[in-house]
């Protein structure tokens, strides 16, 4: 009996068999119904900083459709790995200046910015439904000369945009920084 159950093939014919095997490879515009992302290049280091940038920005716009291409995410994040990686040095490189951390501290409710391990600078916020509302800004007494709310200020409006989120700038010194700085003024919510 178990030879008569290996002995029955089954169907080598389906509808599904039957119209992948009707189709030919193209140039690569069958394909376009699937979505395609945007092409990278196979060693990243050989780009300029420019051009990963907008790479960064094609391929963040293909995530954000309903079906991104395969691999989109994982080249995503080689490209923004690759920017990250060149940043750290440049940072370094401006006269004057030393890298600080930053970063969002969601219990106390505030972004902070960090030297040596040591909370310099925050900003309180408020944030309900993706409205994110600057509150107030506050640097210790040693970094108010310096770029230090320079380096908080734009970091919090990075990270508000990278989250999608509306920004409310209720601070006055957030306020004097995007009259100082109108190309951050995008960023912010106008309403």
């Amino acid at each position: 009996m178990t030879a008569d159950l290996y002995s029955i093939a089954p169907p080598l014919s389906s509808p599904y068999l039957d119209s992948v095997s009707n189709l030919e490879a193209t140039d690569g515009d069958d394909w376009a119904g699937f979505g395609s992302a945007p092409e990278i290049p196979l060693d990243l280091s050989a780009e300029s900083i420019r051009d990963l940038r907008a790479l960064a920005t094609r391929l963040y716009k293909e995530l954000d459709t309903e079906a991104p291409p395969f691999g989109t995410y994982e080249d995503y994040l080689s490209v923004s790995e690759e920017l990250d990686r060149r940043a750290a040095p440049a940072v370094r490189l401006v006269p004057g200046s030393r890298p600080m951390g930053f970063r969002d501290n969601v219990v106390r409710s505030r972004f902070e910015l960090f030297d040596d391990g040591e909370v310099v600078g925050s900003i309180a916020y408020t944030l309900r439904s993706g409205r994110l509302t600057l509150r107030n800004t506050v640097l210790a007494p040693d970094y108010e000369e310096q770029d230090s709310a320079f380096a908080l200020i734009r970091g919090t409006l990075l990270n508000a945009h990278r989250r999608r989120l509306a920004v409310v700038p209720y601070c006055p010194r957030i306020q004097t920084f995007l009259d100082a700085h109108p190309h951050f003024k995008p960023l912010v919510s106008n309403s």
